[in-house]
């Protein structure tokens, strides 16, 4: 839009702030339900541009009222406030010891606040008198009109109650609320000697008890939140409230009763799980969702840099948001590097150097050094700013919290071998490693005070583009060759490794499979390719569940479709042998496979991937029928439970695949026909 359109708006928020009159239209908002997990709907409410737009700009203008009134126990919803606050203050609480918690949640906390006491605490925090009057109006002229999976209300309705979810000004205004919940229940300031302590995140609250408390003392803090809550209009959401304590203690557990609460032993709040005992947990990390995000990133073909961006805002995230206190465990690490690592393989090699892997596209791609940004960033910020709640530390207590608010902290220094001073405002490196960095064969080692910026190879990876030998050559991917120059200096000498399957005896021993079938007239061969940790192999059954043979090769490319193909190649080359004995009389042979893509490149005369191999298949597949040997192809899905055409000998051969890549793994680096 023009300067002049945004400057008639501006004009138009000015009049509606010294009058308090908003027009009808910025007052009417489409209000989406959507699904919960639950079976509920959540209400998210989208109105007119001008009116967020203004009221964004509203929002950042009431920092300095916000500061004026914003305590410790105010973790969301306010500048400077965020849910690390939270996690801070229960961390160093649980540290120092507690006996329970008691956990509460409202129940549509932003649907039921109620238009008259929402302004009555506004006004009660002196809010500016164009917020007040603001809020009034808008209160007074809002309509909704509702939509559910493409459906709309009939008409406009008006609210009685509410705050619209979607609104700039509706999570500062549900903030004010909370804080004036904390200041009736914990008091105005929070004092290491009081029993009870917590904090309030916009509905989620948390009433912590201390070590010298007692549980009349929690029980009396639930009464004053549940005051409150009848004055403001408010309902908890039982089945989310919850009193946390040991298992066998009589005291939570009878408190828990009188409320109606729930006894657990782990706390679930604000995204991270809090045991009793050992380590904190992320509350909604799901690995296979992120497995599927890096799965359809590799399938998109995207370029390298656009990759990394989509990497470090759709994959790091999910597991880094709360490095700092929680991490996933190292199995569920080593599963997210196995799949960034499958992801990076469409441009790199399996072979490549990782630490350039690293310096050209980026350190993010280790899951482990994410954590460890993540976390030593918390403690830089927890240094140079403290939050608001160490305030109310004594001084003996402020000398070095962090350790024991950022649980994470600690590991990540032990796992760097790095160490903090008492004060934890001083790091240092705890070992330095003398050892010489690159030693490979007449290389002479880097000096000692060399620092390796890989700048070169950095700039070679963006001008590389699509140009694959200029991107393997950035990342030191396919250099393995690099000595051979060396010649005669090497020294030579040794025998060779002996081949873990021998092609020539498989072939071999397949052709004999083949020959036990020769009075058949149809002869069934199924076949497969499987790939599982990297390592591929390729299944033959013949005419039988037990006529099986299986094959690998050490070549680069383990993929199952290559495998898959393989096999096709290797049992009609062995077919071709067997066929030439004079006492065979196949006339049909019926190629199960339950790999389409296969058929297709090899049946439509194209696909340009494994071309040789296809080729070789087309032309024994011509020979064949040249010579009166009918060859048919059988599609059979893997995951289905009936062929194509019902024949119960396919069925068995097909069934055999499983078979043939387990018997692979057992027979690997012994002769084929061995058991």
């Amino acid at each position: 839009m023009p300067d002049s359109w945004w400057e008639c708006a501006a004009a138009l928020w000015r009049c509606v702030l010294q009058t308090g009159r908003i027009p009808r239209a910025w007052t009417r908002g489409r209000t989406s339900l959507l699904w919960k997990a639950s079976g509920k709907s959540r209400p998210i409410t989208v109105l007119p541009i001008l009116w967020r737009a203004g009221a964004k700009l509203i929002n950042e203008q009431l920092s300095g009222w916000c500061m004026s009134w914003r305590t410790a126990r105010d973790t969301g919803g306010l500048p400077g406030t965020s849910v690390a606050a939270a996690l801070q203050q229960l961390h160093f609480e649980t540290q120092q010891g507690f006996r329970a918690v008691a956990q509460q949640d409202i129940a549509s906390f932003f649907d039921s606040l109620e238009y008259g006491a929402t302004e009555a605490i506004l006004t009660h925090l002196k809010a500016p008198p164009e917020l007040v009057r603001l809020f009034t109006s808008a209160c007074a002229q809002s309509q909704r009109i509702f939509a559910l999976e493409g459906a709309l209300s009939k008409d406009w309705y008006r609210p009685t109650r509410g705050l619209p979810q979607g609104c700039p000004l509706s999570p500062l205004i549900a903030a004010a609320v909370t804080h004036v919940w904390a200041c009736h229940v914990l008091g105005v300031e929070d004092q290491v000697d009081r029993p009870i302590t917590g904090y309030g995140y916009v509905d989620d609250r948390v009433l912590l008890l201390r070590r010298h408390g007692s549980f009349q003392d929690l029980a009396l803090a639930v009464e004053r939140s549940n005051q409150f809550d009848r004055a403001m209009q408010l309902e908890v959401s039982l089945p989310k409230c919850a009193i946390i304590a040991e298992a066998s203690c009589q005291e939570a557990a009878a408190l828990a009763r009188t409320l109606g609460y729930k006894h657990l032993q782990d706390l679930e709040t604000s995204g991270v799980v809090v045991p009793q005992h050992g380590p904190w947990r992320l509350l909604k990390f799901s690995l296979r969702k992120l497995q599927v995000r890096l799965q359809l990133l590799r399938s998109l073909g995207l370029p390298n840099r656009t990759i990394g961006l989509l990497l470090r805002s759709l994959i790091v995230p999910c597991f880094t948001w709360a490095a700092a206190y929680a991490a996933p465990d190292a199995a569920e690490l080593t599963a997210i590097r196995q799949e960034i690592n499958h992801m990076t393989a469409r441009f790199s090699t399996f072979g490549c150097a990782r630490v350039l892997l690293h310096e050209t596209i980026g350190w993010f791609l280790d899951p482990q050094f994410c954590l460890d940004v993540a976390t030593l960033r918390a403690y830089w910020r927890s240094v140079v700013q403290p939050m608001d709640w160490t305030e109310a530390l004594p001084l003996s207590e402020l000398q070095g919290y962090v350790i024991k608010a950022l649980p994470m902290l600690e590991p990540t220094l032990q796992r760097l071998q790095w160490a903090l001073s008492a004060d934890t405002k001083e790091g240092g490196v705890g070992l330095l490693s003398l050892e010489p960095g690159g030693v490979g064969l007449r290389l002479p080692p880097p000096s000692r005070d060399a620092q390796f910026a890989f700048g070169g190879h950095r700039e070679c990876f963006r001008a590389a583009g699509s140009d694959r030998e200029l991107l393997l050559a950035s990342i030191g991917a396919g250099a393995s060759n690099w000595h051979y120059n060396a010649g005669a200096t090497l020294r030579h000498g040794g025998a060779a490794a002996p081949p873990a399957i021998d092609l020539q005896d498989f072939k071999e021993h397949l052709v004999e499979l083949l020959g036990t079938f020769a009075d058949e007239q149809d002869l069934f061969v199924a076949t497969d390719g499987s790939s599982k940790d990297g390592v591929g192999s390729s299944g033959i059954a013949v005419q039988h569940p037990d006529s099986v043979a299986a094959f690998g090769d050490g070549l680069e490319d383990q993929s199952p479709y290559r495998m898959e193909v393989l096999a096709l190649a290797l049992a009609l080359g062995a077919i071709d042998i067997a066929r030439r004995a004079p006492k065979v009389r196949w006339r049909r042979v019926y190629l199960v496979v339950d790999c389409q893509a296969a058929i297709r490149a090899i049946q439509g005369e194209q696909g340009f991937d494994y071309a040789l191999l296809l080729d070789t298949i087309r032309r024994y597949i011509k020979k064949f029928r040249d010579g009166k040997l009918e060859v048919e192809f059988v599609w059979t899905p893997s995951q289905s439970g009936t062929g194509i055409d019902g024949t119960t000998l396919a069925l068995k051969a097909i069934a055999t695949i499983a078979k043939a890549y387990r018997d692979y793994l057992h027979t690997l680096g012994t002769p084929s026909g061995e058991p």
